[in-house]
């Protein structure tokens, strides 16, 4: 029930927030996304329902996935919430190595999503953070050019 109300969620928010601004752009996360790769992870979730909402998922024209290894992310942070270490597994004894197994799986399912939608990606190995948001900017000109010759 829980992945059902979030996709209803993410439905309503593009019905009402992103769908009457059609001809303008806009940017969102990859809440959707986020939210079923972690879903993905609960053993008690019925799979095959919830790789079915996939097809009933209005698709954004352009993803960008941040290819990042999760052991840089666990540098980067030193304090973990329940959602990102684990929360289907039992209590874990070690946060740091639960969150980098956790965010490991659920990036693998992102990594398959990309491949099945051809999302774009962009690798953050050896990039400060200047140089990936620059990557990003150019790859979303580069998308709204696309979009903008289609039409």
């Amino acid at each position: 029930a829980w992945a059902l109300q979030l996709a209803l969620w993410f439905e309503v928010l593009y019905e009402q927030c992103v769908k009457p601004k059609q001809e303008q752009i806009v940017l969102v996360d990859g809440g959707f996304y986020k939210y079923f790769a972690r879903l993905c992870q609960n053993t008690s979730i019925d799979l095959p329902l919830l790789k079915s909402l996939l097809h009933y998922h209005n698709k954004c024209d352009e993803v960008i996935l941040l290819k990042i290894d999760p052991a840089i992310c666990r540098t980067r942070c030193k304090n973990f919430t329940l959602t990102e270490i684990a929360p289907y597994d039992d209590a874990p004894k070690d946060y740091q190595a639960s969150f980098i197994s956790y965010q490991s799986r659920i990036y693998q399912t992102f990594e398959e999503l990309s491949k099945v939608f051809q999302w774009d990606t962009i690798s953050c190995f050896n990039k400060s953070i200047e140089d990936l948001a620059l990557d990003v900017a150019v790859r979303i000109e580069e998308a709204v050019l696309r979009s903008w010759i289609s039409k």
